[in-house]
């Protein structure tokens, strides 16, 4: 055993000092070389700094949000019996620094996934990433990262505030959308669950339009900024064919639902057969339906009893903002939802039954269903009797909301033949 100093190195020329943004390995963590080590904040951007040789991180000299000189010691390692590569470190790092205005990503090669986290739990996002998101009044861990090994850059945080504009919501025949991606692009129409709304899919429709897609995000009758209101599954359906066919034309597209926003979905696609129906934790599969959620987003007795149960949805930390929560809870406690709530259960289970028209759909085009073996909401093994022209996709660490859990292998399902479809 031979321990050694690594001193914070110069990542640039014009480097004096630099402030440690995050530590990727823990002390008492083994890592060889070219595992990034730490992620160092400049004037002008972050730097990965990989190890140049293997060993075993003893101790954290310098903590994460500190200020250090290059050259001052900021861990200690053990190298082993190998030869002292930190020595080179100590000289001069190795990574070049990446472009705080380097392009996003315009390709399906490049994926959404969730935010990834350090040692410490931190998110992994660029310092220009995580100024505009709190200019945005967002949490940065509620945004999925594009960058090198998930983190969050610049143009993620732009897709989602432009989600959350009002300046690019739009209304046709009184139904509330926000659209992504170039106008010319392969659609998609994307519909919500219960008690969700259109920004629910913030992290695909980045994903997608940074595919090349168009992207439609609604918010169904009765939720969101829709002027329509539902007071039944059925209702949930007003106006949504007049809908499409306004807001896109007459252009074959992709359609994707989650949970609730499966019964409508079902009936646009009777009506206008998509070139795909992908169908997330649908309900209306079986006769489970999380009975205090569903009455309980409809009247909510407090904020917390909001986090609580948002906390149901999701198999990774929330990282909703108190102020997030407080404008969700002030929405929620208007009752628009409460007698869409009370037809959606019998003293059996949920009313709604999708299967028919599911099987239907799958005889004329192509149907997946996607579910989370951790879902709290439904019970993701009513997958299992679907019709063998269903493709079930499982997600065995995914929870109700698997698109926030696991959004790029979900971006992956969707994306997979769009364009050859588009040539074809």
């Amino acid at each position: 055993m031979t321990d050694a100093f690594l001193n914070m190195p110069r990542l640039g020329e014009t480097m004096e000092e630099g402030t440690i943004s995050a530590w990727l390995i823990a002390p008492g963590e083994a890592f060889k070389r070219g595992d990034v080590i730490i992620v160092v904040e400049t004037d002008k951007t972050a730097v990965e700094f990989p190890a140049l040789g293997p060993g075993v991180l003893r101790e954290h000299l310098k903590q994460e949000g500190e200020l250090v000189l290059v050259g001052e010691p900021i861990a200690r390692v053990d190298i082993g019996e190998g030869p002292d590569w930190t020595l080179d470190a100590n000289v001069e790092g190795t990574e070049q620094e990446e472009e705080s205005h380097s392009a996003p990503p315009s390709s399906a090669h490049r994926e959404t996934s969730a935010p990834q986290r350090t040692v410490s739990g931190k998110v992994r996002a660029t310092p220009v990433a995580r100024r505009l998101a709190r200019l945005g009044k967002r949490e940065i861990d509620e945004i999925s990262g594009t960058g090198r090994r998930g983190r969050v850059e610049k143009w993620d945080v732009e897709a989602v505030l432009a989600a959350d504009g009002n300046g690019d919501t739009r209304f046709f025949h009184e139904i509330a959308c926000t659209c992504h991606g170039p106008v010319g692009g392969v659609p998609f129409i994307m519909i919500h669950g219960f008690s969700g709304d259109r920004t629910t899919f913030a992290g695909l429709a980045n994903g997608l339009s940074r595919a090349g897609c168009r992207v439609v995000a609604m918010d169904l009758p009765g939720h969101g900024a829709s002027r329509l209101e539902a007071e039944n599954p059925q209702d949930l359906s007003k106006n949504l064919t007049e809908f499409v066919a306004r807001v896109i034309g007459p252009v074959p597209f992709h359609l994707v639902a989650h949970s609730l926003g499966a019964v409508p979905a079902l009936e646009l696609a009777r009506a206008i057969m998509p070139i795909s129906l992908t169908l997330i934790a649908p309900a209306g599969l079986g006769l489970k339906l999380d009975r205090e959620f569903i009455s309980g987003m409809a009247d909510p007795g407090s904020i917390g009893h909001v986090r609580e149960l948002l906390g149901r949805l999701t198999n990774r930390p929330l990282g909703l903002s108190a102020a997030a929560l407080e404008k969700l809870y002030g929405e929620l406690a208007k009752g628009r939802l409460k007698a869409l709530a009370n037809s959606l259960l019998n003293s059996v289970g949920q009313v709604p039954d999708i299967k028919p028209a599911l099987r239907e759909v799958g005889d004329k085009t192509l149907a997946r269903v996607l579910v989370g073996h951790r879902d709290c909401i439904i019970d993701w093994q009513d997958a299992c009797a679907l019709a063998s022209n269903i493709a079930v996709h499982h997600f065995t660490h995914g929870g109700h909301m698997v698109h926030w859990d696991q959004p790029a292998e979900v971006l992956r399902i969707l994306l997979h033949g769009v364009h050859n479809d588009q040539s074809s």
